[in-house]
């Protein structure tokens, strides 16, 4: 059940920080045009978001953070002391793969910022901190456990 609970703290981190930075980047694309937007259309566009991408973007992270997460326990579980940092690198890793691969199939990008180099690791890192929580929530403070 303790991993059950990290993995929803770590997904809800990475969806909540991966959705702020899609809306920022949107954003900065707006003003880019020459259009001020303020501190309460900045707000109200990141809610807006939160709730607008949830039926497709958050099952959709779900299954690439699973993954990802449920890879890294394997080698942890035979070669390798589990690390905050393993799961970051994961979380991370599979923050990209998500986007790749969507391109890859399916040959559009669904989430605009992702088409730069910066967007897409900016899903990278929401990837990673979501990873940091998760080991964090599912193992404690000690960084050097098994699975």
């Amino acid at each position: 059940m303790k991993k059950v609970a990290a993995f929803l703290a770590g997904l809800t981190t990475t969806y909540v920080i991966a959705v702020v930075l899609v809306s920022q980047l949107n954003i900065a694309r707006v003003t880019e045009l020459g259009y001020a937007v303020g501190l309460s259309d900045r707000i109200a566009m990141v809610l807006h978001d939160w709730v607008g991408m949830l039926g497709a973007y958050l099952p959709l992270m779900a299954i690439a953070l699973l993954i990802a997460w449920v890879i890294t326990a394997l080698v942890v579980s035979r070669f390798v002391p589990s690390s905050a940092a393993l799961y970051a690198l994961a979380g991370f890793t599979g923050m990209l793969a998500l986007h790749l691969i969507l391109h890859a199939v399916f040959q559009m990008t669904p989430v605009a910022p992702t088409r730069t180099l910066f967007g897409l690791i900016s899903q990278g890192v929401a990837g990673a901190l979501g990873g940091y929580l998760y080991f964090r929530f599912a193992y404690g403070e000690s960084s050097q456990r098994s699975g």
